[in-house]
């Protein structure tokens, strides 16, 4: 999902619970937001699995598009009536913006992680999009002008080394995982540049205005794909099939979203964004369970060592920066 939805998520809940009653000791605030964090890093985990699932009866491009466009379609009204409470008049230019925004972010970011799944096992397509934070260093210094520190360049460097662990066997790289790989990597690129996009547009449109447009707009670009590549888009569907991907939509998104936020302002930012880490090793546990999927040793290797990326992404907020409790987009 994009990362719109996820500060929309995180707005939603502060305004409707506004400030921590003081009433309310810290522990059980404290528990809560462990509880809530807990549940929504389990519901991220379950992404790849589920895409896995609905695989053989939806392809991976029409089902990025029938997922995104029914999530544009959810806020499409609360969307509406957040650009008519805007002081300022909505622009050719702000529309130019938006449509870039939304390709970049849905029709080629989303667009590519459906693919990749195709080729990728589920544990594997988890652990390397799992470093998704890393990438959005590329851009941070050329677009929000911050500073390529240590951390950031070593981050990125123990990433690329963990992709590669996983991709060899017996010396050498199949074309399918290799493949795979390689489209997962590049959506990566095209979805840390449109988060890093959205925290700069974020207060100029909101939230919810973004994320809407990127669903309705960047899904429907994938259609004209969907319909070259995989057939007629509008193939039956079973009803099993709308039930999980009713579950991706609402469950899976915008349910575990909303909790992770909810965590986020309980447990601050710094603290909760280590929950993150254990989404790699739920959804190896969920594939292998589910699909049936085995955890090999480079495998292991590799998570372990996009993980230590993560951690030391993270160091530097660590040494650094007070924790405000502010929830930071991660994906």
């Amino acid at each position: 999902m994009s990362v719109g939805l996820f500060c929309f998520a995180h707005e939603v809940g502060l305004r409707e619970h506004g400030p921590v009653s003081f009433r309310q000791t810290a522990r059980h605030q404290m528990g809560l937001g462990y509880l809530t964090m807990a549940l929504a890093i389990g519901l991220f985990s379950t992404i790849e699995v589920f895409i896995k699932l609905i695989g053989p009866e939806i392809p991976p491009l029409r089902l990025a598009f029938l997922r995104f466009e029914l999530t544009g379609l959810i806020l499409l009204i609360p969307s509406i009536q957040k650009l008519r409470m805007r002081e300022k008049l909505f622009t050719s230019r702000d529309a130019g913006t938006l449509l870039v925004m939304s390709l970049i972010g849905v029709t080629l970011a989303i667009g590519l992680y459906h693919l990749s799944l195709r080729y990728l096992p589920a544990n594997i397509g988890a652990i390397v999009f799992s470093a998704n934070p890393v990438f959005i260093a590329l851009f941070a210094p050329w677009i929000l002008k911050e500073r390529v520190t240590f951390w950031r360049k070593a981050a990125l460097a123990i990433g690329v080394v963990g992709v590669g662990v996983m991709a060899f066997r017996d010396g050498h790289v199949p074309f399918a995982l290799g493949w795979g790989i390689l489209l997962m990597l590049a959506s990566e690129v095209f979805f840390a540049l449109y988060s890093v996009l959205s925290k700069k547009y974020l207060s100029r449109y909101g939230a919810r205005v973004i994320t809407c447009c990127a669903g309705i707009v960047g899904g429907a670009a994938l259609l004209p794909f969907s319909w070259a590549l995989e057939g007629a888009p509008f193939a039956p569907i079973s009803g099993m099939a709308w039930i999980k991907l009713a579950y991706l939509v609402v469950g899976a998104t915008a349910l575990a979203y909303i909790l992770y936020f909810h965590g986020m302002a309980r447990l601050g930012a710094a603290r909760g964004a280590m929950f993150f880490f254990m989404k790699p090793v739920l959804a190896s546990v969920f594939a292998w369970l589910i699909l049936g999927e085995q955890v090999t040793a480079p495998i292991l290797a590799g998570g372990a060592l996009i993980v230590a990326a993560l951690a030391a992404s993270s160091a530097e907020g660590f040494a650094h920066r007070h924790d405000q409790g502010r929830a930071t987009p991660m994906r």
